[in-house]
């Protein structure tokens, strides 16, 4: 074969670097690949320009062109550790391993894959028994192999001997070389064969942990994932693996190289692996050094255990170490990505304009028993099944996990049941409902492993919301302490929601009531520090929204936002957008409504005629309401009975047979005539 010219080989080096994700350690794996094309491969500005152009259109997102002028500048001034050209000698740097630039640990230190960039498991490749063996193991290394097995009742096969303890080199003559002694042992077997991922001491056929000679190889499956996600995972990982074999049933077998001193170090080694995977929880029985795993490049019936990769990601646990420190190197957010940054078009953001964007937080404050936890009830079942919350747009439905301390199932029930009896949900809502909300209730772990218990549940469900109810509950220290509360919010939260892109919503009480004239005093801005603890607390999250009583014996509520509270997209009765909401408490059931009579203000006579000179005129209209109350309904978020009161209202102030239509800025309209163009609208906006 001719060998490459060293663009062909510089665009092959491109091609093989997974794409530079933001947010996952993007900007680093995209400054190293462009040293690599600048440097390494010594191109010139526009023939790196071109490659890095082409790598590109497969990054998420893809990087503007002043972001990829910046990294080109930067390899080009900067003084680096290996000579120019250094890629240049021999095609042995082109293969991923050898380059260890994939960037894709999180601030948790576990690895995150990018499931968007899944690829097929390769088709057949030229990889026989042989290339196995040369590859894993020495000549005069023992090594052990068997196709004697048995079958469960389920049918499934497993290794029913000890196996064959003999020299590598003896199982390539004897059986794997290209004119192999015996053909037939091997051959088309359906229970396959199996090969234990160790060398073996000599003399010690036992079979057991302390048999093993070497400690090099942790084995790694996945059974409950695709094969295109675990094939993923182990490229993706960086991990130095010298083979994956397809096992010819439901997974990848990865054979991650530790090269372990002993069976202690193994031990460790072996966990440092799991953790790091953990997320995609691997197949926790492979925990023994002389495990077995499916011999690559033979038959199982009339599925092939083949060999699908070797020498996948960095070359030795050595690098894989150096790796994860270069990855704890702090993303940079250069100047062009701030010019070319579309905050009108900005995809992190999940409610208002900008308000609650991916990775933020918000804490609700209330008083005790004024029904936060039900308030925190009825928002998750609003976005889970993506409605408006009140007057807040949902741009989607949301996957949401409510944690709850304090309230027990009934206590859930009462208010799930309170709320979903009002909403007449479609049975699409009501499937999402039950797909978008999970429920947990924790009482015993705090701080820290509650975080990373939190984070489990995150990353197992995708989680988009996570609400935690309440705070104090949680927190397993002192809040008040701003040491304490630093360390809890920024440095163990945080990093989880930065990784995760999910919004954490905290509840929590207030302190202690202030007297009547400091209360009235308080500026929205005081608000926002009526909860216990330190304010770091208020500093830490992006919103804070207080809930406040208004009236000493009717339940009626303020709903305060004390931060950015007027990018949340409440209008008041001028359709200018505030940060306040009048809330009261629905009759007879547990929901939340907003104000009755504040609507009714909203929208009385003198606001009608700002659109129409129209008189009153008192009437009872026999006409089908439902479509109307539930429009009224969906637009206000409150429930039927309070939408039934505002579409009576507006019938009372209009004429006979009246049209009503929305605007965006939820200005009413009233015409004279009923149409049926009108009802059709109304209807394909049911509540």
């Amino acid at each position: 074969m001719p060998s490459l010219t060293p663009l062909e080989r510089a665009r092959k080096f491109a091609m093989a670097t997974p794409p530079a994700i933001s947010g996952a350690g993007g900007h680093h794996q995209l400054y190293s690949l462009t040293v690599a094309l600048v440097h390494g491969f010594n191109l010139s500005e526009q023939v790196a320009w071109d490659l890095l152009k082409e790598y590109n259109t497969r990054c998420s997102p893809p990087w503007s062109d002043g972001e990829l002028r910046h990294k080109i500048k930067e390899a080009i001034t900067k003084d680096h550790s290996k000579p120019r050209g250094w890629l240049l000698n021999g095609d042995d740097e082109l293969e991923p391993r050898k380059r260890g630039i994939t960037q894709s640990v999180t601030q948790s230190g576990k690895f995150k894959v990018n499931l968007g960039n899944l690829s097929q498991v390769p088709e057949k490749e030229v990889f026989t028994t042989q290339d196995l063996l040369n590859n894993c193991f020495k000549p005069d290394e023992i090594i052990c192999i068997t196709n004697e097995a048995g079958q469960d009742e389920d049918g499934r096969w497993f290794p029913a001997s000890k196996g064959t303890f003999q020299t590598m080199r003896w199982w390539l003559a004897k059986y794997f070389s290209p004119t192999p002694e015996d053909a037939e042992l091997f051959k088309d077997k359906p229970q396959g064969a199996y090969i234990r991922i160790n060398p073996i001491k000599k003399d010690d056929y036992s079979g057991r942990d302390d048999s093993v000679g070497i400690y090099r190889f942790v084995l790694v499956e996945f059974d409950t994932r695709p094969k295109e996600e675990q094939y993923a995972i182990f490229k993706q990982s960086n991990l130095p693996i010298g083979a994956i074999i397809d096992s010819g049933g439901k997974s990848l077998h990865a054979w991650v190289r530790v090269d372990a001193k002993d069976f202690e170090d193994w031990k460790v080694r072996r966990q440092m692996v799991f953790d790091y995977l953990s997320d995609y929880e691997p197949d926790e029985m492979t925990k023994n050094p002389s495990r077995w795993s499916r011999l690559g490049g033979v038959f199982r019936g009339d599925k092939e255990q083949r060999i699908v990769a070797l020498n996948v990601g960095v070359a030795n646990w050595d690098e894989w170490l150096s790796y994860l420190e270069q990855a704890e190197v702090p993303d940079e957010i250069s100047v062009e990505t701030l010019e070319s940054y579309d905050i009108d078009n900005d995809p992190t953001t999940i409610l208002g304009n900008r308000w609650l964007c991916q990775g933020g937080s918000l804490c609700v404050i209330g008083q005790s028993g004024i029904g936060k936890s039900s308030f925190l009830m009825q928002m998750a079942i609003m976005l889970a099944i993506g409605r408006p919350f009140f007057n807040i747009e949902v741009k989607r439905p949301y996957r949401c996990i409510v944690m709850q301390a304090e309230n027990d199932t009934g206590d859930l029930a009462e208010a799930f049941k309170g709320i979903v009896s009002s909403m007449s949900l479609t049975e699409d809502e009501k499937r999402l409902l039950r797909s978008n909300i999970k429920f947990y209730r924790e009482t015993v772990k705090v701080g820290l492993e509650f975080v990373k218990q939190a984070r489990k549940l995150i990353v197992h469900h995708k989680a988009d919301f996570f609400f935690a109810d309440p705070l104090l509950s949680f927190c397993g220290g002192d809040i008040s302490n701003q040491a304490f509360a630093s360390q809890f919010l920024r440095n163990w939260i945080q990093p989880v929601l930065m990784e995760t892109k999910c919004v954490w919503i905290f509840l929590h009480h207030t302190g202690k009531p202030k007297r009547a004239d400091e209360a009235s005093a308080a500026t929205v801005s005081d608000l926002a520090y009526s909860g216990l603890g330190s304010s770091e607390l208020v500093n830490w999250a992006r919103e804070v929204a207080v809930l406040r009583r208004t009236d000493k014996i009717r339940p009626f509520f303020e709903l305060v936002l004390t931060k950015r509270g007027k990018r949340a997209g409440l209008l008041d009765k001028d359709g200018k957008a505030t940060a306040f909401l009048n809330l009261r408490h629905a009759e007879g059931r547990i929901l939340w409504e907003v104000n009755d009579e504040n609507i009714l203000n909203n929208f009385s006579l003198k606001d009608l005629n700002k659109f129409i000179d129209m008189p009153p005129i008192e009437h009872k209209n026999e006409i089908e309401q439902s479509p109307l109350v539930r429009y009224i309904a969906s637009k206000l978020g409150v429930g039927t009975a309070t939408a039934g009161d505002v579409a009576n209202h507006l019938i009372r102030l209009s004429s006979t047979n009246p049209i009503i239509v929305w605007n965006p800025r939820k200005a009413v309209w009233v015409g004279s005539q009923w149409s049926d163009s009108g009802m059709t609208e109304l209807s394909n906006n049911p509540f």
